[in-house]
Parts: C-alpha cells; sequence; structure tokens
C-alpha cells in the first residue's frame, strides 16, 4: 500500500483539471483505474479492484469528454471510496 496517498492525490489532481475543461484527462484516468483494477486483484485486494473496474467501465461508456456536475461528483465519490479501500487494506497488512 506504499504510495496510495500518492497516487489518491494524482487522482485529485487529474479530477481537478477535468473540471477545469481538460478533457484529455479522461484516457489517462480511465487507464489509472484499468491499472488499479489489475493490480488490486493481483494483489488481493477485491475491494479495490472492484472500484475501480466499475469506475474504468464506466468512464469508457460515456460519449462525451467533458466532465462537470454529478460526473465529476461520481468520479470524486470513487476515488474517496478508494482511499478507504487503501486504508482498509493497509490497516489488513
Amino acid at each position: 500500500m506504499a504510495g496510495a496517498s500518492g497516487r489518491v492525490a494524482e487522482w485529485r489532481k487529474v479530477l481537478g483539471a477535468l473540471r477545469e475543461g481538460a478533457g484529455d484527462a479522461v484516457p489517462a484516468l480511465t487507464h489509472r483505474f484499468h491499472r488499479l483494477s489489475a493490480a488490486g486483484g493481483a494483489s488481493g485486494f477485491q475491494e479495490i479492484s472492484d472500484i475501480s473496474r466499475e469506475t474504468e467501465r464506466w468512464l469508457k461508456q460515456r460519449t462525451s469528454p467533458d466532465i462537470a456536475g454529478a460526473d465529476a461528483e461520481r468520479l470524486e465519490h470513487a476515488v474517496g471510496k478508494l482511499a478507504e479501500a487503501f486504508d482498509n487494506a493497509a490497516d489488513e497488512l
């Protein structure tokens, strides 16, 4: 779980860029969730994998690169859930 707080901070930075209209941040964020989904599952942290996979799928289904309002809140909620899942995983170690 080393570096988890840095990853969460990085995602929050990308979310800020999305709120400011940086549509190119969506593919980067989708890729990060994809990688985390695989890593979480491979490491035995199913909650992290599930949250990441669900968010990745949602991002891939979107037709607009713009994220605002409820969409931004949904992503912020997912990042918050991941931060909590990282904390839970760290407690298990």
